[in-house]
């Protein structure tokens, strides 16, 4: 992509549209050598263009660097800067109660913080020849402790400082840097206290001041501001605060709609009180700015309707997708099905892990994790090896990220064992494990760890102790085991710090932002992800790249490998994009008034499987249908695509004997038969089915027993068997009952439903006015309905009805909505019948017409209060006579 493009010029929100406007403006004047600007500053524009020299900046740092230049010393003077300035303050005064936000967005890993020294650095050396229009001094806002120690080298005094370490400004400024105070603090720190917090007493007698005084007197914002900042900021002179991940950073309720824990409302709160009260402690124009950096400065909304958009005051935009095809960051390449990246059963795990299953035990794992986990794990065993045979000195790191500390511990004791009844036992994965008396491979981090303060009974109950100690605490040494722990997150994939060995990151909530190690290649994700920009934030822990010192980097290609992270920034490549749209017009469904055309059905909530002692299982070659394996890609927008399966892959027998013991767990559930015996029938069913089945001769045999192959052939298989319950002495056992609500319901009634493609205007038979329908093979079918005599009512079912029918399907159950409800009558003989009008036939549908000809029609006709039902699909108008007739001539459901 050309440097300075955008992937989002033709989208047609403002905020983008200025955003695009702003980069032609800085683009013209970038060619016009910087026409306006200071001499300090096009010293430094001169310097950060140099290609032969370090620094080695990115177009995309050198662009939003220009743009806040262009902003402050161009743009005042300019018919198109005044029109961004002034629509700028607008938002500003609407948003963010008069606060000089601008917001930078630049994609996870390329480089927000040298962007922030870039500003720093502009800032100082132009302070000390214009000292009343340029700040010195800086206020750097971090949200977690964690974070706020790796910006501690935008202080010019400190070691290993941005600016030596980057080169970013001219020797001969270097001097000029050096005046700068740059103060970096958590937003939480700017809580006020109480005065009793403050005085150094014991805790009996800070009790007994309480008691006494029932009013204790708060801090002022200036003493607050004091403290915090230890008096090195005079708020009378100039100044800049910097918001690090400025997303965190907004007026609580202010165009800002979304599903917030008090957890986000007192971060946001607390954040935007700081600034406020910054802004207002001396001259309103001595704050000349806040820069929010951000990968994602965005309102987020939730709901039908989301539209997650830009903050308004952002001013650059450097998105992901440009980073990936600029070769800045590495590939992330998601999990790709046969039929698009929505259906990869791994893309996102713990929505396709039933919710009885998704408090996790690390003794049985259900296989909806176990299977891909164990994937993941060895394809991160040879990219292991290549590093190792390539002369890295460090391992990749394989992230977790899990839902609840719980399931954190428990996938923690799966890949890396733990103790048993006071035995050690290994974890499953060998190069994670953390056997006693060797270094500590993986890490269990605690959400609480990027706070300021936990209490000694939390860090006990944390292990964190236990786990510092294993990192190398050695006698004398001082630190707790928080700030070891927090030691060792920061310096993962660091030569000789005491977190380059960790090879496994299991983790909360605490790794989506803020962490830039650069060695993580694999990524697990077991949590429920409400947004976008929580993947975006999740997937880009993987994203940085730790080759950026070789020749030419940016031209190979590198990638990171992410599972259970429904990520969607490469939809637009893989499936086209994905646009909410809103109902189309509404149609009034009115019920009529003959009473003879009244449809009356249960409303089955769920099944109560009848025990049996005897279970036959026989292969049906005509309910087999061929079967397609899924061999699932991870998948990038950029790059080669790569297949992930297990290294050492069972065979065809070990596969097929699997295959049936799953099978087994299914036909036995609820019934008290002997599982070897049905194991023995169930064997050849399998094979035989394989060979029917499954076309291909070359497939890997892993694939058989890989998801979401595994459950989709168990099911296939149990649909395409003959299977009979008995007693144990020959006797047929009905094996469903049909457990109901107390009354049928009656859909008699007056409804507004959202217009469907297609309507049937005026039906004869149907108990409503007008038949809303999904295509027009469904008109033709109601008017079919219609003609036949045999037909005495019918509906078309749809969502405000409510009607559904449960069915079993990848290990989970679901809610079914059937097409038509028919009343049939011939002579005496009365049967109830559900049409189907069949569409794409897949293992998903075969299951719905199973569960709803197989077990619901037969239990609710077996129930006898409800009289027969029946089931039947059609693929053409031209089937729907005959099936009918078929049903009242055999009174019972067709096959």
């Amino acid at each position: 992509m050309v440097p300075g493009a955008t992937r989002e010029e033709e989208d047609a929100d403002q905020t983008h549209a200025r955003i695009n406007g702003i980069r032609k403006c800085v683009t013209e004047w970038r060619n016009s050598n910087w026409s306006g600007a200071t001499s300090a500053s096009k010293t430094l524009l001169a310097h950060w263009h140099n290609n032969t020299a370090p620094p080695r900046l990115y177009w995309a740092q050198i662009e939003a660097i220009e743009t806040v230049i262009w902003l402050a010393e161009v743009a005042p003077h300019t018919k198109e800067g005044k029109l961004v300035l002034r629509k700028v303050k607008e938002f500003n005064a609407q948003h963010c109660d008069g606060l000089p936000r601008l917001a930078t967005k630049m994609a996870t890993g390329t480089g927000k913080t040298t962007v922030m020294g870039l500003i720093i650095a502009w800032q100082t050396c132009n302070a000390s020849v214009n000292p009343s229009q340029y700040a010195s001094q800086f206020v750097v806002m971090s949200p977690s402790t964690i974070i706020r120690e790796r910006l501690a080298q935008l202080d010019p005094s400190v070691p290993q400082n941005v600016y030596d370490r980057m080169s970013l400004v001219p020797k001969i400024m270097r001097g000029r840097v050096g005046t700068a105070t740059v103060e970096v603090r958590t937003y939480h720190a700017f809580q006020s206290h109480n005065a009793l917090s403050l005085l150094s007493v014991t805790k009996a007698e800070k009790m007994a001041l309480t008691r006494r005084d029932k009013e204790i007197p708060e801090e002022s914002s200036s003493a607050m501001l004091r403290r915090v900042l230890q008096n090195r900021i005079n708020f009378s002179l100039p100044f800049v605060v910097i918001n690090d991940e400025g997303h965190h950073c907004y007026k609580p309720g202010t165009a800002r709609v979304r599903s917030e824990n008090a957890k986000d409302r007192k971060k946001a709160a607390l954040w935007f009180k700081a600034l406020a009260i910054m802004l207002s402690e001396g001259d309103h124009t001595k704050m000349l700015r806040v820069h929010d950096m951000s990968a994602t400065p965005r309102f987020i909304e939730r709901g039908e309707k989301r539209t997650d958009s830009l903050f308004p005051w952002t001013v650059s935009d450097f998105p992901l997708t440009d980073a990936i095809e600029a070769g800045i960051v590495k590939i992330p390449r998601v999990p790709l099905g046969k039929e698009g990246v929505n259906a990869s059963t791994c893309r996102n795990i713990y929505e396709n892990t039933p919710e009885s299953a998704r408090d996790l035990n690390a003794d049985a794992l259900p296989e909806q994790v176990e299977v891909p986990l164990r994937a993941l794990y060895d394809d991160y065993e040879g990219v292991s090896d290549a590093w190792l045979k390539d002369g890295w000195d460090i391992p990749p790191v394989f992230v977790i990220v899990a839902n609840t500390i719980e399931n954190a511990k428990e996938l923690a004791r799966y890949v890396a064992g733990g103790e048993r009844n006071g035995a050690w036992f290994d974890g499953k994965f060998d190069l994670f494990s953390n056997r006693p008396g060797e270094p500590l491979r993986t890490l269990l981090v605690h959400s609480s760890l990027s706070e300021a303060d936990l209490s000694l009974s939390e860090i006990k109950a944390m292990g964190i102790d236990d786990e510092a100690g294993r990192l190398g605490r050695h006698d004398g040494d001082t630190r707790t085991g928080l700030e070891i722990l927090r030691e060792a997150l920061d310096t993962i994939g660091q030569h000789g710090r005491i977190g380059a060995n960790i090879r496994c990151v299991v983790s909360v909530s605490m790794l989506t932002e803020g962490w830039d190690a650069n060695n993580v290649t694999h990524i697990f994700g077991f949590r429920r992800f409400g947004t976008q920009l929580i993947c975006e934030q999740v997937a880009g822990r993987a994203l940085r790249r730790p080759d950026r010192e070789a020749a030419n980097w940016h031209q190979t290609p590198s990638y990171a490998e992410i599972f259970g992270v429904p990520f969607d920034y490469m939809l637009d490549a893989a499936e086209g994009s994905i646009t909410p749209v809103g109902p189309g017009p509404s149609v009034s469904v009115i019920s009529v008034a003959d009473p003879a055309l009244a449809i009356k059905f249960p409303l089955v909530e769920t099944y109560h499987w009848i025990k049996t002692s005897k279970v036959e299982v026989t292969l049906n070659p005509s309910k087999v249908h061929e079967f397609e394996l899924v061999e699932e890609e991870l998948t990038g927008e950029a790059g080669e695509s790569k297949q992930i399966g297990m290294q050492n892959c069972p065979d065809f027998d070990s596969a097929t004997w699997l295959l049936a013991a799953e099978t087994v767990k299914k036909l036995a559930k609820g019934t008290n038969a002997d599982r070897g015996e049905l194991f023995c029938k169930t064997v050849p069913a399998v094979v035989d089915w394989i060979a029917k089945a499954i076309k291909r001769r070359d497939y890997d045999p892993y694939w058989l027993c890989a998801l979401p192959n595994r459950t989709r052939i168990t099911d296939s298989v149990i649909l395409a068997c003959d299977i009979v319950h008995s007693d144990g002495s020959g006797n047929v056992v009905p094996r469903p009952a049909v457990v109901k609500e107390d009354t049928t319901a009656n859909k008699s009634y007056i409804t507004t439903v959202p217009s469907l493609d297609y309507v049937y205007e005026h039906p004869v038979r149907c108990s409503h006015t007008i038949s809303p329908c999904h295509s027009k093979l469904e008109v033709r079918v109601g008017r079919i309905l219609d003609r036949l005599s045999v037909v005495k009512a019918w509906m078309r079912n749809h969502p405000k009805i409510g009607w559904t029918i449960p069915y079993y399907h990848n290990n989970q159950w679901k809610q079914y909505q059937p097409d038509f409800i028919v009343r049939l009558q011939s002579r005496d003989i009365v049967i109830s019948c559900i049409v189907e009008v069949k569409g794409v036939e897949d293992s998903e549908s075969q299951s719905k017409a199973y569960f709803a000809k197989n077990v619901w029609a037969k239990g609710v006709t077996a129930e006898g209060r409800y009289g027969k039902w029946a089931f039947v699909q059609v693929s053409h108008e031209s089937e729907v006579g005959p099936v009918v007739d078929k049903i009242l001539r055999e009174g019972v459901v067709t096959p």
